[in-house]
This record gives structure tokens, C-alpha cells and sequence, in this order.
């Protein structure tokens, strides 16, 4: 439902916006969507390098375990 609520008052605050300032929205928008990607990218590689470091690995021929698992009960 925090969802709903969310996009509701974007569509708010977008109504609002003049014509003409709507490239320049969607570029902000398109620009904070990229840099959260960016930033969860750069997190995860930060914590699998520190796992790594840490000694934290699997077996190269155990990675794909699960999925092959998953996919046999998704094929029943």
C-alpha cells in the first residue's frame, strides 16, 4: 500500500509541473533512478569483495545448486 501512497503524490506533484519543465523532470528523475542503481551495484561488489577477502566462497561447481533445484520444481 506505501507504494500506492508514493505514486499518488508523485502524480501530485506532476500534475503541477508545467509544460515545459517536464524534459527537465524526467532527466532528474531518470538521473536519481540511475544513481540509486549505481549505488546498490557499488554496495554489493564492495560487500562480495569483502566476503571474498574473508574467505567467504563457494565451490565454483556449487553456485548453480539452487537454480537447478528451483527449476525442477517449476518444470513439475
Amino acid at each position: 500500500m506505501a507504494t500506492q501512497r508514493y505514486t499518488d503524490r508523485l502524480n501530485e506533484e506532476i500534475r503541477d509541473v508545467p509544460d515545459e519543465y517536464m524534459p527537465a523532470l524526467i532527466d532528474i528523475v531518470h538521473a536519481f533512478r540511475q544513481g540509486v542503481v549505481q549505488k546498490s551495484l557499488e554496495e554489493s561488489i564492495q560487500r562480495s569483495l569483502k566476503q571474498a577477502q574473508a574467505g567467504e566462497t563457494f565451490p565454483i561447481d556449487t553456485l548453480w545448486d539452487d537454480l537447478d533445484n528451483e527449476s525442477d520444481v517449476h518444470s513439475h
